[in-house]
């Protein structure tokens, strides 16, 4: 009674007009570099206050699952990430819109998605007191072992090359320790400056200047050169192939769909690090896979781990009301000014919750199908020539850097990154171990001190538990196994 309660206020007409209309939403805020499903909540959330319960939050379910496919549309396309959940999407993504197969990814990643959130839903659903249990019992030493364990597998976003990938993933730590100490409250290497006192170094905005501002600067000095020559593609035939590739590989889905619904539950990881995560586990466990050259198992990892990692946020936050991100964080505020209260009594058969969950499930289907439909007409946009597209995506650049705190400082430190972007990809350097470092650097600092703080009051280092001491182990050979296989000819340790 309890889940048919719910589908009777799902099916209602108005409330699945609010279904759509929150996708389709969604799906164009998304689309805008730098923003994603937190800022679609922080815009929309005001606006639903007087509506009935149901009816909002089946709006704004929507609207949050629909948010990220939105910015994977534009990983392909344009080479430009909707939200940082889409970062590792644009490795394949792209060159396979290069290669006149957009429509193929663009259908691909919104299936993956699809099948990543469901499975995740099915988690919150049933499992949820299970696996917060075992989430709870990883401690700040453990943390930060799995931080330096991903930091130690950035040689495989560096193509393989271990050396160059830590010292980029350094120069991303390094961009997340200017401004506020997490724990003393001091202020480092903000030098006299009152924008960086007061925001450091924002991660949304590097990410904006480094992918948006720097593939924009770079089109813009390859002139007239397009994306994707007209008449090479055969967009038409495309999209059900992504489809059939989805079924077609339904291990590489469903692994990432786990990595994501992991990322999601243990608080402070999130989407940022678990599309990433999904994309190295797939290239690694598939080295000749050709990874960055157009492999759809490369744009359908990423979605189905960064899906399901959206989902999977919600457990700690609905089950604890403990929310480990930004978005999980806006949800838990709009369930609670519509009545709902977060905690273990979350799941007590309230229809308004059943209908909640269920326009979840339908959200999933309901952005797929939207992405399946207008594949083709959205795979056009790599026809456009890099003269109209690099000053359109310079200004959406701008534009979502502004959005993100309403600051102009924004804006500049936007540009700065662009310009640092440029010259990493006229280098033909890797973005992504830069990115991976700047996600992991608070992660590793905050949990390494909070160790040591406990390691000073109980007179016993954390660090000699079972699980830190394997990841150290892991970390070791991640890095040592690659390096060693460089230096057996010195000249190929600093070729990228």
């Amino acid at each position: 009674m309890f889940w048919l309660a719910g589908l009777h206020i799902v099916l209602d007409p108005v409330n699945l007009l609010a279904l759509v209309a929150g996708s389709t939403v969604g799906l164009f805020l998304g689309t805008l570099p730098g923003l994603g499903p937190a800022f679609a909540l922080t815009l929309f959330l005001p606006l639903t206050f007087d509506f009935p319960a149901a009816t909002a939050l089946i709006f704004l379910v929507a609207l949050y699952t629909a948010a990220v496919y939105g910015g994977a549309i534009t990983a392909v396309v344009v080479n430009v990430p909707g939200h940082p959940g889409n970062i590792a999407t644009m490795f394949d993504g792209f060159p396979m819109a290069r290669q006149g197969r957009a429509g193929e990814a663009i259908s691909a990643i919104g299936v993956a998605g699809c099948v990543g959130g469901m499975l995740s839903l099915l988690v919150l659903v049933f499992v949820s007191p299970l696996v917060i249990d075992v989430a709870l019992k990883i401690s700040p030493a453990d943390y930060f072992m799995l931080a330096l364990f991903g930091l130690a597998l950035v040689s495989a976003s560096a193509g393989g090359n271990a050396l160059q990938g830590l010292i980029l993933a350094g120069l991303g730590f390094l961009t997340s320790t200017v401004g506020e100490d997490p724990i003393t409250g001091s202020f480092r290497f903000t030098y006299g400056s009152t924008y960086l006192v007061s925001d450091g170094i924002s991660f949304a905005v590097m990410v904006v200047g480094l992918f948006a501002i720097g593939s924009a600067f770079l089109m813009m000095e390859e002139g007239g050169v397009q994306a994707l020559q007209r008449g090479q593609a055969q967009i038409s035939g495309s999209v059900w192939s992504g489809v059939r590739a989805v079924f077609g590989h339904p291990v590489e889905v469903l692994r990432s769909s786990l990595v994501g619904i992991f990322m999601g539950v243990v608080p402070g990881l999130g989407i940022a690090l678990s599309n990433i995560a999904a994309y190295i586990v797939e290239s690694r466990l598939n080295p000749r896979g050709n990874f960055g050259q157009g492999n759809i198992v490369g744009v359908m990892a990423p979605e189905a781990a960064d899906n399901a990692t959206l989902i999977a946020e919600l457990i700690p936050a609905f089950t604890l009301g403990i929310p480990g991100a930004v978005t999980s964080a806006l949800m838990v505020d709009a369930v609670t000014v519509h009545g709902l209260q977060p905690g273990p009594s979350f799941f007590n058969g309230n229809p308004v919750i059943a209908a909640f969950f269920i326009a979840a499930f339908l959200s999933q289907i309901s952005f797929a199908v939207i992405g399946i439909l207008t594949a083709r007409f959205l795979a056009r946009g790599a026809e456009v020539p890099t003269t109209i597209l690099a000053p359109i995506i310079l200004v959406m650049g701008c534009i979502g850097a502004y959005a993100i705190h309403g600051s102009t400082g924004d804006i500049v430190l936007a540009l700065i990154f662009g310009a640092v972007g440029y010259v990493i990809l006229k280098l033909k350097l890797p973005l992504a171990p830069i990115v991976l470092g700047a996600i992991l650097g608070p992660l590793a600092e905050d949990n390494y001190r909070r160790a040591l703080i406990i390691a000073g009051a109980t007179h016993h280092s954390p660090f000699l538990a079972p699980l830190p001491i394997v990841l150290a182990v892991l970390s070791l050979l991640a890095v040592a196994l690659p390096l060693a296989r460089k230096l057996r000819d010195p000249r190929l340790l600093l070729r990228s």
